[in-house]
């Protein structure tokens, strides 16, 4: 039946519906619970299932928080750890939810996906076992249950082996932590067990070695290509194989040597590159032995596209493939040359160079290896049933590990080392196209990446594990919705892909928080898997993108890296658990807007927990393009815990972040963060803070003015300048400096020259920074300065002195061309939304303000295409923000544009201000928002004079005297472009 959509105030009374609960919780922790319909609650009756240690408690407490969508409550500290359930209570009805009852995400077995009788069963999920617990794990097939015998149990795995009378076939698998009694068990995993194959296998004698590399290249094919026949076994004895081309490993066959340190296969240099040493489709195995190599892009590849690719071991092999060997890049001759050459082809196929294994597809399997190439040691794509554990993996130039697009992937035990400074660590994405459609994979979910080690991740965005993945078709209202189905109010805005397999993510509205995979798109009708627990209305507003979720990151030490664990983009539920860092950045989550195609990319990250993660001796980038924190209080905080949800582009503001819970983490030089410091309006919602220790920070918790019912409590702030910041106390801070600096008449910023320096003369005395040949010049216009174009002035102190909502901009340019952009005045170092710009585009005077008209990073921007500025000739440039929430910019005194800013611009000013420069567009090529290449993005070649900054809006007439004083003096008026 169509629902009618109806205000979302007709569902004020509605009986409460929860989407989701925060755990694993422990008595006198918080419980975080999100849905609808909590108006009026009063109380939350909670029980503790009886079992075998205890028998039922039960009690009822307060809500802690109520807010638009949540209720927030603390379980009792005297009540033993065990399965909860809690019926909230309101006016309108109650909701019973159960809490900390164990939850199974996904079951892998001895071979993978599948497991064999007298094999084992792994089990990853939630709340499996506890401190002192004793878990349970059942199955069941056609009415005939089992109980199976635990080998090893964490808090979110658990093995058990598979009875050998085992019968094959589809099984449901249950646990109980060993708390909650018959009413303690998780809902049904699934399993399949399959009959083992048994059987000889044929084994095939290669031949020893000779001197030749092609002979040995074809004499072991012919022994390859024979075991194709059968399938069995290539046996390399102990030796050294020369080889110089690919070798092609068939169906069912396993190559194997006598060990890493006797078997050898060595692949000689040449001019060429090889494309890949070993080549498979599925089904196939290598190990036992050492590749060498010297010119090569990939060390193994396999199929990664089709149905049928995976079932490959690969175990005991190390790899050492090195295209640089020989060829020092230093050395002025043709080595030189060659060396670039190399870098050039071993990334011309991927930004992250040389794979050296390449493998996708079901029960992939990858243990004991010991892995160092040029570029990412490996990459899985689409894996399912997938084990990677006790290995050595060493990232080469611009490298880094990754798992793309999986389902169900087990990744644990291994060290992973950046080898370079511009390599990284693990990215678990859906960065990875299809190799056969050449679009991105639609949902990523379910990895255990756990009790690892990762060491000296730099390169790229860098991060020691990382999720990532751009893309999506669709974010906005909706006409209409049905049980299982949505009417978009406006066409797909992303057609590339198949959207099959996508998600539908309600971002605000009635339903905010649920989401469902889309099994069809007919127009603007999108169907969904199964029915919403909240019907829509026309309040609703959705994202279609990829879904990432149920990744859990857990017991890893990261050392030496940049931020340590990164949720970026779409993550939901998932959870970083008793991680450790030392030199790293922290851990951080971000909701976002995401890509060029700013319509169709919103990117939640919702229901995030970062809990029991230790972070000692935060790293120091010396650098703003990074991920420490410039506080709107001056302070600069270098890692921590930080939450936050990007503002969305256009004209519909939405939350980004739902429902991070940040509990019980320990935090040295750091702090925790929710929200983003550069807006208001409140786009992370419902966090929850709590008992958390923060040691030797400026601040050690900041709450933003763009958040909305978090909840903190029981924190503990060591040798803190401040405990806690709360943003609203900080904007209005701002706003009394505001209101102050505007009642000044003179300039806050005056450019002028003492002596032979380029100083600020106005009774700030703010520092100049001169970078690369900056000429003071006395001009007609007034003191100033000539640039060459790879020169500039920049401000990078006392910010907070140049944080205005309304201002003046005055300043004269004599530039030497005109041609493509040139940047005036910026005021960023990195991706992030900038208060104001001014360029030139081709000679028009260019705008930029936070007005999210155009779709990129937050960027708008306002053009004068008949306001021609003559490139040898003066011009007076102006640009003033007032109280009506407009850029305005004036030519000699002519007012030629306007655009709106959205955002209180005060909110970001946190990097430095830039004249005659954009480092960021300058060298992000292709990311302009005017679309001009690379080679016209240059800075400013010419002069500036006169450079001025009020804390206010000057008024029509002082701006027409700041133009007529200057026009007075005739040596400028003879020469300056006037358009009028």
């Amino acid at each position: 039946m169509i629902l009618l959509l109806v205000s979302a105030s007709l569902a004020a009374s509605a009986a409460p519906v929860v989407l989701w609960v925060s755990e694993p919780v422990k008595p006198g922790e918080t419980v975080v619970a999100y849905g609808s319909g909590f108006d009026g609650c009063k109380a939350i009756h909670w029980t503790r299932l009886a079992d075998t240690t205890h028998a039922a408690i039960s009690g009822t407490v307060p809500p802690a928080q109520i807010g638009q969508r949540s209720v927030k409550f603390v379980l009792p500290d005297n009540v033993p750890q065990g399965v909860y359930q809690a019926q909230l209570i309101t006016p309108a009805g109650n909701e019973t939810v159960s809490i900390d009852r164990p939850r199974v995400c996904w079951t892998q077995g001895d071979l993978g996906g599948e497991g064999t009788p007298g094999g084992f069963v792994r089990i990853v999920g939630r709340c499996l076992q506890w401190n002192g617990s004793k878990p349970s794990v059942r199955i069941k097939a056609n009415g005939i249950e089992r109980t199976l015998t635990v080998s090893s149990a964490q808090p979110f795995s658990l093995q058990a082996a598979l009875p050998a009378a085992l019968s094959p076939g589809d099984y449901e698998v249950y646990v109980s932590s060993g708390y909650g009694g018959a009413s303690g068990w998780s809902k049904p995993g699934l399993l399949k067990v399959v009959a083992p194959v048994h059987g000889v296998e044929i084994v095939y004698d290669a031949p020893p070695p000779v001197t030749e590399p092609s002979a040995n290249n074809t004499r072991l094919q012919s022994v390859l290509n024979d075991a194709g026949k059968t399938g069995g076994i290539v046996k390399l004895g102990a030796g050294k194989w020369l080889l110089n081309g690919t070798l092609s490993i068939p169906k069912g066959v396993t190559l194997s040597g006598t060990g890493m340190t006797t078997t050898e296969l060595e692949w000689v240099d040449a001019e060429t590159s090889l494309s890949t040493l070993i080549s498979a489709s599925d089904h196939f195995g290598v190990n036992s032995l050492t590749m060498v190599a010297k010119n090569s892009i990939d060390g193994i590849e396999a199929d990664q596209a089709t149905p049928s690719a995976g079932y490959a071991s690969i175990h005991d092999v190390r790899m050492r493939l090195n295209p640089y060997a020989g060829h020092m890049g230093y050395l002025a001759d043709a080595k030189q040359e060659r060396y670039t050459k190399r870098f050039i082809e071993t990334h011309r196929l991927s930004w992250w160079g040389c794979i050296c294994l390449s493998l996708g597809g079901h029960d992939v399997d990858v243990h004991g290896c010991d892995i160092h190439g040029a570029g990412g040691a490996i990459s899985l794509q689409h894996g399912s049933g997938g084990w990677i554990y006790d290995n050595h993996f060493y990232n080469g130039r611009e490298g880094f590990d990754t798992l793309s697009s999986c389902d169900g992937v087990i990744f644990q035990n291994n060290e992973i080392v950046g080898c370079e400074l511009d390599s990284g660590g693990t990215g678990i994405n859906r960065l990875q196209q299809n190799s056969k459609t050449h679009q991105p994979w639609n949902y990523a979910k379910d990895v255990y990446y756990a009790n690892n080690t990762i060491k000296m991740g730099f390169g790229g965005d860098p991060c020691g594990v990382g999720t990532d993945g751009g893309g999506g078709v669709y974010w906005g209202k909706i006409d209409a919705s049905t049980d299982n189905s949505v009417t978009l109010a406006s066409d797909i805005q992303s057609k590339a892909c198949d959207c099959t397999g996508t998600t539908v993510f309600v971002i605000d509205g009635t339903g905010q928080g649920e989401y469902r995979t889309v099994t069809a798109i007919d127009g603007r009708t999108v169907t969904v898997d199964k029915p919403w627990q909240i019907p829509l209305d026309s309040s609703s507003v959705v994202s279609i993108t990829a879904l990432q979720t149920d990744y859990i990151i857990y017991a890893n030490h990261f050392e030496d890296t940049g931020v340590a664990i990164a949720f970026y983009g779409t993550a939901i539920d998932c959870i970083a658990f008793g991680n450790t860092g030392t030199l790293t950045e922290g851990i951080e989550g971000n909701g976002l807007n995401y890509g060029s195609n700013a319509a169709a990319s919103l990117q939640p990250e919702w229901y995030i927990q970062c809990i029991e993660n230790k972070l000692t001796s935060p790293y120091w980038r010396n650098d703003i393009d990074s991920y420490g924190i410039a506080l709107p209080t001056g302070e600069v905080v270098n890692g921590g815990v930080i939450v936050q949800g990007q503002r969305s582009r256009g004209k519909i503001l939405v939350p980004t972040s739902l429902c991070c819970v940040i509990r019980n983490n320990e935090i040295h030089g750091g702090m925790i963060k929710v929200g983003a410091s550069d807006y208001a309006y409140p786009t992370t919602q419902d966090d929850l803070i709590e008992h958390n220790s923060v040691f030797d920070s400026p601040i050690g918790c900041y709450i933003c003015e763009s958040t909305q019912d978090v909840y903190q409590r029981d924190n503990h702030f060591v040798n803190c300048k401040r405990d806690v910041v709360k943003g609203n106390d900080i904007q209005r801070a701002q706003e009394e400096k505001l209101h102050d600096l505007s009642l000044f008449p003179d300039p806050v910023l005056q450019i002028g020259i003492k002596g032979d320096l380029l100083v600020d003369t106005s009774k700030n005395a703010i520092n100049l920074y001169l970078s690369g040949s900056v000429q003071p010049r006395r001009t007609p216009c007034g003191d100033g300065f000539a640039l060459d174009g790879a020169s500039y002035v920049s401000i990078a102190d006392h910010l907070d002195q140049l944080a205005l909502n309304t201002f003046t901009i005055s300043l004269w340019v004599k530039p030497n061309t005109v041609t493509g952009i040139i940047p005036i005045l910026s005021n960023r170092l990195s991706h992030g939304t900038e208060p104001y710009s001014i360029g030139l585009k081709n000679g028009a005077a260019i705008a930029n303000g936070c007005s999210d008209t155009n779709g990129w990073w937050g960027v708008g921007s306002s053009s004068a295409p008949d306001a021609q500025i003559q490139p040898g000739c003066w011009t007076h440039i102006l640009l003033t923000s007032g109280l009506n929430s407009k850029l305005s910019l004036y030519l000699n005194g002519k007012l030629v544009s306007q655009c709106d800013t959205v955002l209180p611009l005060a909110h970001l000013y946190d990097q430095p201000l830039f004249i005659g420069q954009d480092p960021y567009w300058t060298s992000h090529p292709g990311e302009h928002p005017h679309d001009i290449s690379a080679s016209t993005q240059t800075g400013l070649c010419g002069e500036i004079a006169g450079f001025k900054i009020w804390a206010r809006e000057l008024s029509r007439g002082e701006i027409k005297a700041l133009d007529v004083s200057a026009e007075a003096n005739s040596s400028v008026s003879e020469i300056r472009n006037v358009n009028r």
